[in-house]
């Protein structure tokens, strides 16, 4: 750790630790057996180009796959008995990790974390099993009105980007395991940028040594990665679609209204 920093109006504790992770601490006494936390850096699927992302489009799915040599049927058992939870996200612009543990549990949980980004594990068998399922779901998804509706609306919003659509059957042969597994791994190969907060049952100076074993341990490069706007927008001007799919007496209406703002906390909670 590098850094303490008390921010007494709101009862918090920010860390910066030695590899430029920054924490934010938290105490509660709400439950006395829960911690929670997320975790938010900037870059996500957003470092993909337009023409590499169905390649990759499997990333998301990895951390599913287990953690090294265990599957995540093995994992589950391996963590029964715990309270400790930890998932992954990668979203359009951020990738990140959320969980929680009683207080016992919360070195497992912050050892998942540690796995998850260090040692994630690479399962064709799996790859192939969900692409198949994909298959299946796409090849029947244009029998749902909903479906079609709703890729309707998305390709107005998006103007029809790839990044946003739902893809065909015969994209499916373009996403690779191996891309998609790189891609991942670069996503958390640098966690100078990650930024976790913690709420819960705790005392912030017997937590941190923890913090500092397994957040702090995580690999950093102080790349300061940012997002990427991919120049994702809504068509301009009036766009009107109507979709007649389905023989029940249903209808949706959706309207859209798009324009430029001042983006803050203040403009979209107004």
């Amino acid at each position: 750790m590098i850094n303490t920093e008390k921010i007494e109006s709101i009862g918090v504790t920010k860390l910066t630790l030695s590899n430029g992770v920054v924490v934010y601490l938290k105490p509660t006494d709400f439950k006395n057996d829960q911690i929670i936390f997320t975790s938010f850096a900037q870059g996500g699927t957003s470092q993909a180009a337009d023409q590499d992302f169905l390649a990759v489009n499997y990333a998301g799915n990895i951390p599913s796959d287990g953690i090294g040599e265990f599957d995540n049927p093995s994992l589950r058992k391996l963590l029964a008995g715990t309270t400790a939870s930890t998932s992954v996200y990668l979203s359009d612009l951020y990738q990140g990790f959320s969980g929680g543990a009683s207080p016992k549990d919360l070195e497992t949980a912050l050892q998942l974390v540690y796995a998850f980004a260090t040692n994630p594990r690479k399962d064709p068998v799996v790859f192939k099993k969900n692409l198949e399922e994909y298959v299946v779901y796409l090849q029947n998804a244009n029998d749902a009105p909903d479906n079609v509706f709703s890729d309707t609306v998305t390709a107005v919003l998006s103007s029809n980007s790839v990044r946003e659509r739902t893809p065909e059957v015969a994209d499916i042969s373009k996403i690779s395991l191996d891309r998609s597994f790189d891609f991942y791994k670069n996503r958390f190969a640098d966690a100078s940028g990650q930024t976790f907060i913690f709420v819960g049952n705790f005392d912030v100076a017997g937590i941190t040594p923890l913090l500092e074993t397994y957040l702090g341990g995580l690999p950093a490069a102080g790349k300061a990665e940012k997002f990427v706007d991919r120049g994702v927008r809504p068509r301009s001007g009036k766009t009107e679609r109507i979709v007649k799919k389905g023989i029940e007496d249903k209808a949706q209406v959706k309207l859209f209204f798009y324009d430029s703002f001042d983006y803050s906390p203040r403009t979209i909670s107004s």
